[in-house]
């Protein structure tokens, strides 16, 4: 399991990248704010479960907090932190449960490694969303799928 969330967030980590550069090859598409306001969306709750998972207090922010330089510093500081995280883990600590603050209802919580999966799955849909809203804009998305990403990986490990 700690294998399969380690690609899981280094996917993550990629894909978010990919997007980073498609949404910074022109000024229009970091202005706009539908984009933008997903954007943030996507990396504040990468931010939010970092901070849940490291039992670290959590403050609100908004999109309006941010300019797209400061977002993209803190979407890969995230990233960062969270594979840092994740490779540190042991097997057992995946079993650890977490109170989610927007679940309410689970009074049980979840454990560490559906967290970790919610993250990547999370940023997934998101980040499906704004590249239909690049495609909107104008943009030709890149492929961010993460079979593409695993055979990328595999064929540079090869060369």
């Amino acid at each position: 399991m700690k294998t399969h969330i380690t690609r899981l967030i280094e996917h993550m980590i990629w894909a978010d990248n990919i997007h980073w550069g498609m949404f910074n090859s022109d000024e229009k598409y970091l202005q706009d704010k539908q984009l933008f306001e997903k954007l943030f969306h996507i990396h504040f709750v990468q931010f939010a479960f970092l901070k849940i998972v490291t039992k670290t207090p959590l403050e609100r922010k908004r999109p309006t907090d941010f300019t797209p330089e400061s977002l993209h510093e803190l979407a890969t500081s995230t990233g960062k932190k969270l594979l840092d995280f994740v490779k540190n883990l042991e097997a057992t600590d995946l079993e650890e449960r977490f109170i989610i603050p927007w679940f309410r209802d689970a009074l049980d919580g979840f454990p560490l490694s559906d967290c970790l999966n919610q993250v990547a799955m999370h940023s997934h849909y998101h980040r499906a969303q704004n590249a239909t809203r690049f495609r909107e804009l104008g943009g030709t998305p890149q492929m961010t799928d993460f079979i593409w990403w695993a055979f990328q990986s595999k064929k540079d490990q090869q060369a």
